[in-house]
C-alpha cells in the first residue's frame, strides 16, 4: 500500500496540499491517495511542474521523497518529476513542492535481497533412454516468515550490509486450483552463470523445516521452490 501525499515546503514550516499526480500515464489522482495491488507491481508516477500552494501561489516541484521507517525521516529519491515505484507493504512516497533551498537527506547505504517462490515441475521424458531431468517453473505467491512477520512473495528485503534475517518458508502451499504443494528447497541466482543453484545448508537443533539464516551483503536473489506434495492427507 502506497500513500502519495503532496507537500508544500516553505522556510521552517511545511503544509500538506492537494495536487494531481498522474499514474501510469492513464489516471489522474489527487493527493493524498493510496495505490493497492499485488506486491511487486510497478507504477509510474508523474508530478506536475508546479502546484497551487498557500494564498493560491504557484510553487515549483522540488523532489520525490520516500519515508524511511528505520530512521524515521523522509529521504530524497529523485529530483525529477517522473519516478517508477514497486509496491511493497507500508511504503510511503510524497511529492515535494516549494520555494527556496532544496533540503536533501542522504540515505544510508543499503543492500537488497529479492525473494520469490516458484512451483517446480519435472517433465516426463518421451523416451525410455536416460536423459538429464528437466523442469519447468511457475511463479507462485507463497508466505515466508521473516523474523516474526509474514511476507508474501515476491518481496524485497533492504537493510544495511551485514544485517541478519531468519527466513521460514510456508511448509504447505495451496494453489488457486487447489493443488497441494510442499516446500522443497531454496535456490540462489548466480549472476555470473545466469542460473539458479540449489542452496546446501545444514539444519541443527530445534529449527523449522526449510529455515534459512541469511546475511545481507551484496544483495541478490533467493527463491523458495515448491513441488507437488507426496504426503497423504
Amino acid at each position: 500500500m502506497h500513500e502519495v501525499p503532496g507537500f508544500l515546503f516553505i522556510p521552517t514550516t511545511q503544509t500538506e496540499l492537494s495536487t494531481t499526480i498522474v499514474v501510469d500515464e492513464s489516471q489522474e489522482r489527487v493527493t493524498p491517495f493510496q495505490l493497492c495491488a499485488v506486491a511487486g507491481t510497478r507504477f509510474g508516477l508523474w508530478a506536475g511542474e508546479s502546484a497551487v500552494g498557500k494564498d493560491d501561489q504557484s510553487v515549483p516541484f522540488r523532489r520525490w521523497e520516500q519515508y524511511n521507517e528505520t530512521e524515521g525521516v523522509w529521504e530524497t529519491i529523485s529530483e525529477k518529476p517522473v519516478i517508477s515505484v514497486s509496491l511493497s507493504p507500508g511504503a510511503e512516497y510524497r511529492a515535494v513542492f516549494g520555494e527556496g533551498a532544496v533540503w536533501t537527506f542522504v540515505p544510508r547505504q543499503q543492500v537488497c535481497l529479492e525473494l520469490s517462490s516458484v512451483h517446480m515441475i519435472q517433465q516426463i521424458p518421451s523416451t525410455t533412454t536416460y536423459t538429464q531431468p528437466t523442469f519447468t517453473v511457475d511463479p507462485i505467491q507463497a508466505t515466508i516468515l521473516v523474523g516474526d512477520v509474514e511476507r508474501v512473495t515476491p518481496f524485497r528485503l533492504c537493510d544495511e550490509p551485514g544485517a541478519q534475517y531468519v527466513l521460514i518458508p510456508q511448509a504447505i502451499h495451496w494453489t488457486a486450483q487447489e493443488q497441494r504443494l510442499e516446500f522443497w528447497k531454496w535456490q540462489r541466482y548466480n549472476a555470473e552463470t545466469e542460473e539458479w543453484e540449489d542452496l546446501i545448508y545444514l539444519l541443527l537443533g530445534n529449527v523449522a523445516p526449510g529455515q534459512l539464516n541469511v546475511s545481507l551483503r551484496e544483495g541478490g536473489h533467493l527463491r523458495a521452490v515448491y513441488r507437488y506434495s507426496t504426503m497423504l492427507y
